[in-house]
């Protein structure tokens, strides 16, 4: 009786405990066992995941290595070409007390002109004329200026010679224009003549034998 008592109380009891014991060790192991695989899985991937990434890294090394020679070299072509700053100071106005002085500007001379008539069939016509002018010169200005008017003939040597002066024409059987260099008749055309200061041009319309 007793030990069977003994039995209920304290064998089934202690049985009980012990398969307890076990069951929450079966169990903590069984968790262990999963966080261990999901561990190992999880270090499995980043590994996997690193060496597929390292032949590119790989790659991108061995090109940037490749292209750093070519990219100094020309860095160095860039510099070696690039045109030097002009360092030099810009010289002073002024050194020590005395002003630089600067060169004078020279400018051209006035072109020098003359006041000039010519007289035709008695009338007096006045204009400017440059040093150095022709007769012809002197005739084509006062045209241009229309206060006269003229046509002739250019001959080679003689040079140029009136035929018609403000509307009258040389006539073959009688008068013709002739021109007098201060009273004496000229013996070039008057675009061979060069006026000289107080000349007194004049032309005749007259009949002249030649």
């Amino acid at each position: 009786m007793k030990r069977r008592v003994f039995y209920f109380f304290l064998v089934i009891p202690a049985k009980a405990g012990i398969q307890k014991y076990i069951m929450k060790t079966k169990f903590f192991i069984i968790i262990f066992s999963l966080f261990l695989l999901i561990a190992l899985a999880g270090a499995g991937v980043f590994f996997l995941t690193k060496e597929k990434n390292q032949p590119a890294a790989n790659v991108e090394r061995a090109e940037l290595a490749t292209s750093a020679p070519t990219i100094i070299a020309a860095s160095a072509k860039a510099v070696a070409t690039a045109p030097e700053k002009n360092t030099t100071p810009l010289a002073p106005l002024i050194r020590g007390e005395k002003k630089i002085e600067q060169p004078p500007i020279v400018s051209a001379p006035a072109e020098e002109k003359i006041k000039m008539a010519i007289i035709i069939n008695g009338i007096n016509y006045e204009t400017e004329i440059k040093v150095g002018s022709s007769a012809y010169d002197l005739m084509n200005n006062l045209r241009q200026e229309n206060k006269i008017s003229f046509s002739g003939k250019n001959y080679a040597e003689l040079g140029f010679f009136a035929e018609e002066i403000n509307g009258v024409k040389n006539n073959p059987s009688g008068e013709n224009w002739l021109y007098y260099v201060n009273g004496q008749p000229a013996q070039v055309g008057i675009s061979n003549y060069i006026i000289k200061n107080n000349d007194i041009i004049e032309w005749k319309y007259e009949n002249k034998n030649f």
